[in-house]
């Protein structure tokens, strides 16, 4: 009896270690989205707001096979597994805008896509590499760049000219 009472006890203190992996969260990043004076221009040349996709991937296969159309009409469908999570950005002019983007985990890549009037003449999307483990890293920035008919993606660490020697 007492040897049963003790392993009874052993049992439940060794279960009681064996709780679940803690699972990361999101973390926020800042996304700086730069639109020149004249992107996407039709009809009579000049410039009009243009709807942006920011995409979170595990893989880009799948993205960077995308048409214009397929990515348009049914993203979620084209990218499958490989999509994490999208934000959707409502149509923006000309400037630069701050927005902010909560990384989800097993996020490797970022996808943008923008909905230029013209597409068939476009180089609308574009795709970057994440830095691993950013989520310490503040001094990460991400840009997204719009001129003309084509968009772009890039990361810099933002270091002061002091800490570049």
């Amino acid at each position: 009896m007492r040897l049963f009472s003790l392993l009874t006890l052993l049992m439940v203190l060794l279960s009681g270690c064996s709780s679940q992996p803690e699972q990361p969260l999101p973390y926020p990043v800042s996304v700086s989205v730069e639109i020149a004076d004249n992107v996407n221009p039709y009809g009579t040349g000049s410039a009009h707001p243009v709807v942006i996709r920011i995409y979170q991937l595990s893989e880009t296969g799948q993205f960077k096979n995308a048409s214009f159309l397929d990515l348009y009409n049914k993203d979620r469908d084209t990218l499958g597994n490989a999509l994490i999570d999208v934000l959707n950005l409502q149509p923006l002019a000309q400037g630069e805008h701050k927005v902010e983007l909560d990384l989800q985990p097993g996020s490797r890549y970022l996808g943008v896509f923008a909905e230029f009037a013209n597409y068939t003449d476009a180089e609308s999307k574009a795709v970057m590499t994440l830095l691993p483990d950013q989520s310490d890293q503040e001094d990460q920035i991400i840009r997204v760049s719009l001129n003309g008919l084509s968009i772009s993606i890039e990361q810099y660490e933002d270091k002061a000219w002091w800490q570049i020697f």
